[in-house]
């Protein structure tokens, strides 16, 4: 219920208002129409906003009534708002934005221009031009007329003061602020429309694997290296259907390892109808360790209880909290989860459950892989000795923005947490950090591709051989 209050303040404050700011300019500044709107008129626009907002609003999370299950009208639909969504955003921020900025070079023109000097000639002003009396008498005679004679067709004399003042009052100033917003307006949407294509190309593209190895004192006699697949964040709901899920199993298929590992947010809401993702989830092939999933903040808000049922009837082996150790390969590889500690949107303490995790952990040698949702537990997983973990929960951010100072560049996920995606390193703990595979929020991604993670664990060249880690290969996606 707190989440759906959150849902409707943040449309009635920020989008509502945004879509009538947009209608507004529009139709001022754009298309010049006259006269503000009747107070009628005004409420029918008002109610018609806020009844098509609610109702895309209503049918995206809860389906039709007669088929909820119908991800496919779902998903055109939450797409299509979105990115109409953007389309008005890209407007409000380009017009304002640039308006303001006109004003501001109006307002620095008006005060570095320097006044023109008067000039005193010191002589009193001219007396006008006397009458001549032979053309005053003719005028009263009426040999010469007072009327304007009418201009020859082609003839480049100017026009009479009488036809000067009927001509239309055209401004240069006007034209060229007219001109300029429509050019405002015209540039936001068109780098709108141009981002919001782009987006949705690379967030539907195929995930990308990015392939590691990692080489471990503690792995030292390790017969032959083991390989862990990671893939998270799929937020199984409108923006990632059945279709994008058959699409990741296939892939996932596709590449050869020991273990998938699911590191949490495979569901998206209790809205969400998880049962449809079942049958697609069992087409997994068996791996020699297993397949694994942990709980992510999502799967709380799916609710605990139906989210663990339904990883039980995907076949997925819940590894929340608890540990399981592969001693076969000539050298011990300790894997461990913890579920996400997020309930109802208010945190609760990592340090004591995870304290809780640890002292089950196994006592023998080797190395100590840690599945975790939130990339935030590193601190205390460097303090606890893991060598490894593996998480998830922001995405990258989705948006990526170069920039020459942050090798990671600028995203929105650095305004939140200090990890952001990639690779990070704590005393002697590691920590990847996915990308993800679905999307939340937005249906986009820039320069921020949906990826799975491949980790090879092999053997040191010598017992006492340092930590290693190298990438292997990418496959898909831009190098």
């Amino acid at each position: 219920m707190l989440r759906i209050i959150i849902v409707l303040l943040v449309h009635g404050i920020i989008l509502l208002p945004m879509q009538w700011y947009a209608i507004r300019a529009i139709r001022k500044d754009v298309i010049q129409t006259r006269g503000a709107f009747s107070r009628r008129g005004l409420v029918y626009i008002i109610l018609i906003l806020v009844a098509a907002n609610y109702a895309v609003l209503c049918l995206t999370l809860f389906g039709t009534p007669f088929n909820p299950h119908d991800f496919l009208g779902r998903q055109f639909l939450a797409i299509a708002y979105f990115s109409y969504l953007l389309l008005v955003a890209g407007f409000c921020i380009s017009f304002v934005g640039l308006k303001a900025l006109g004003r501001a070079m109006r307002l620095l023109r008006r005060f570095f221009r320097k006044p023109k000097p008067v000039r005193d000639t010191g002589r009193l002003r001219e007396s006008p031009r006397p009458i001549d009396e032979k053309v005053f008498a003719e005028k009263e005679r009426g040999v010469i007329s007072e009327k304007p004679e009418a201009v020859p067709q082609g003839s480049d004399t100017y026009p009479s003061v009488h036809e000067a003042k009927q001509l239309p009052q055209i401004h240069l100033h006007d034209i060229s602020r007219r001109s300029f917003l429509r050019w405002a307006g015209a540039a936001g949407m068109a780098a709108s429309a141009g981002a919001m294509g782009y987006g949705l190309s690379e967030a539907y593209q195929s995930p990308v694997i990015n392939e590691f190895e990692l080489s471990h004192p503690s792995l030292y006699g390790l017969q032959k290296r083991v390989s862990f697949i990671q893939v998270t964040d799929l937020h199984f709901s409108w923006f990632f259907g059945p279709t994008e899920l058959e699409r990741l199993v296939e892939r996932l298929n596709s590449i050869e390892g020991h273990a998938v590992v699911f590191t949490g947010d495979v569901f998206h809401s209790r809205y969400t109808p998880v049962e449809s993702s079942e049958p697609i989830l069992r087409k997994l092939v068996p791996r020699q360790y297993g397949n694994y999933v942990i709980m992510g903040n999502h799967e709380r808000y799916v609710r605990t209880e139906r989210s663990l049922a339904s990883f039980r009837r995907s076949n997925l082996t819940h590894l929340g909290d608890k540990w399981i150790s592969f001693e076969d390969q000539g050298a011990a590889i300790h894997l461990g989860g913890l579920d996400d500690v997020l309930a109802d949107w208010v945190p609760t303490p990592e340090s004591q459950i995870f304290r809780t995790l640890m002292d089950g952990s196994p006592s023998g040698p080797g190395m100590r892989i840690l599945l975790c949702h939130r990339p935030s537990i590193l601190p205390l997983a460097a303090y606890g000795r893991i060598d490894l973990v593996l998480a998830g929960h922001t995405h990258g951010g989705q948006m990526i923005i170069p920039w020459p100072e942050r090798p990671r560049g600028l995203t929105a996920a650095g305004l939140l947490s200090p990890y952001t995606h990639g690779w990070y390193k704590k005393f002697g703990c590691r920590m990847y950090l996915n990308r993800g595979a679905g999307l939340v929020f937005f249906p986009w991604r820039i320069n921020c591709p949906p990826e799975i993670g491949v980790f090879h664990l092999v053997a040191p060249s010598h017992k006492k051989g340092e930590e290693r880690v190298s990438t292997v290969r990418r496959i898909g996606g831009s190098s």
